[in-house]
């Protein structure tokens, strides 16, 4: 097959992503030969270096930068976290991307509420594009905003919308 690919696969995730990536990995190994690395970072200072080592080496790593936002939101660094979540947004992000920056601007909505308007709206539209069920209930990140009755209209709301499985 001519565009068959035997490069590695390379995983960076950061904050809140691993659970899908898991995903994606297992079905990666039950389809492909192709070497699988996964490098994954949380919480702590060190893992926010190792993120940016990978982001040096892979700048457009959209799901390591909107993790490495993540940790940076969760450190109270508003500013770092809201370049790395505008760097994401700039290029489309893809949409577990967009549920990880929905996080961000929660945890940076505890010290400036006007980041609550933003997170509310990237919320709404992870959920739009159908991820985050899973881990909207439980999640952390989110924590600052579940409060607050927009809230819980977005999610409602999704989930009212939600195409029902067969």
């Amino acid at each position: 097959h001519a565009d068959r690919d035997d490069r590695p696969i390379v995983a960076i995730v950061g904050g809140s992503g691993i659970t899908p990536i898991l995903s994606i990995v297992k079905s990666a190994l039950a389809t492909t030969a192709r070497a699988i690395t996964l490098v994954y970072a949380n919480r702590d200072a060190d893992s926010i270096v190792v993120l940016g080592q990978a982001i040096g080496r892979y700048p457009d790593a959209l799901l390591a930068r909107a993790g490495r936002a993540v940790l940076l939101a969760r450190r109270g660094d508003r500013a770092a976290a809201h370049a790395d979540a505008a760097h994401c947004l700039a290029r489309g992000p893809e949409p577990f991307v967009v549920y990880q920056l929905a996080g961000v601007y929660a945890l940076t909505s505890r010290k400036h509420p006007e980041d609550a308007r933003t997170a509310f709206r990237l919320l709404a539209d992870a959920l739009k594009l159908g991820v985050g069920f899973d881990f909207v209930d439980t999640d952390p990140d989110l924590d600052p905003l579940r409060s607050v009755p927009e809230f819980k209209l977005i999610v409602d709301t999704a989930r009212a919308l939600r195409p029902k499985k067969d």
